[in-house]
């Protein structure tokens, strides 16, 4: 990643107030992906510092911009576009009638990746190994030859609906339920009748469980047909353009 750090110190005069000038600093990083995605950047943006703090902040770190570019260039402008943005629709809500509920693996269509860490998941006593070590190998390999994208957490940021793959191991209840593996979607979602509130919920869910006829499936049979369905449903909704195009569809 390029990182490019530009910082402006801005005098301003301000009427009516009986002071010679006004400091602010605005320090912004641009972080540029080179996959070809659009940039990212943060920044801080500081009002009335004092020129003292102003000044030896801002000439402390003309070392670095000389060795990394270009130091203490004098503007008569903001060189930073600073237009106000068009201010948003109004929300409104969503008329939902006449829509139809979708399928399970209808709502994984678009989804640009998952951050998902199994690593910490805790499977059943005298698993004869790392449960959730093993449980994530295993979806590593299986994202990886589905080119399902996995999101780190700096992605997460930026990334639409804060997506979210968690793993879970139910135990058995005697007599009352199977032992059983369950994957779970989380992502953000606004209410149709209100846009205005926005939820965590869970939008795809699957799981693998104790089978009576098959005393050898085990836990970690079911770690792996639970990711399976999940693969599936993904590849499902995201169909890759080449196969259909060799197939001719």
């Amino acid at each position: 990643m390029l990182v490019r750090l530009a910082l402006i110190g801005m005098l301003l005069a301000l009427a009516g107030v009986a002071r010679a000038e006004s400091n602010n600093l605005w320090v912004m990083w641009e972080r540029v992906p080179h996959d070809g995605t659009a940039s990212r950047y943060r920044s801080h943006l500081m009002f009335d510092v004092p020129r003292g703090e102003a000044e030896g902040f801002f000439t402390g770190l003309e070392p670095s911009a000389q060795r990394y570019g270009t130091a203490s260039i004098a503007h008569d402008r903001s060189p930073i576009c600073t237009a106000p943005p068009e201010p948003p629709p109004p929300l409104t809500y969503i008329d939902t009638n006449g829509l139809t509920a979708v399928s399970r693996a209808d709502t994984l269509r678009g989804l640009a990746g998952v951050h998902v860490d199994l690593r910490g998941v805790r499977g059943p006593a005298g698993y004869r190994s790392n449960f959730g070590e093993d449980a994530h190998a295993f979806l590593l390999r299986a994202f990886a030859e589905a080119d399902i994208p996995i999101l780190t957490k700096d992605d997460l940021d930026t990334a639409p609906g804060r997506p979210i793959l968690y793993m879970r191991y139910s135990a058995e209840v005697s007599g009352c339920r199977p032992w059983s593996v369950s994957l779970s979607l989380r992502q953000q979602v606004v209410l149709a009748r209100d846009l205005t509130m926005m939820l965590e919920t869970v939008t795809w869910s699957g799981s693998a469980r104790q089978s009576e006829e098959d005393i050898e499936y085990g836990p970690g049979q079911a770690v792996e047909d639970a990711i399976k369905l999940f693969v599936t449903d993904y590849s499902t909704a995201n169909p890759d353009p080449m196969t259909d195009t060799a197939s001719g569809g």
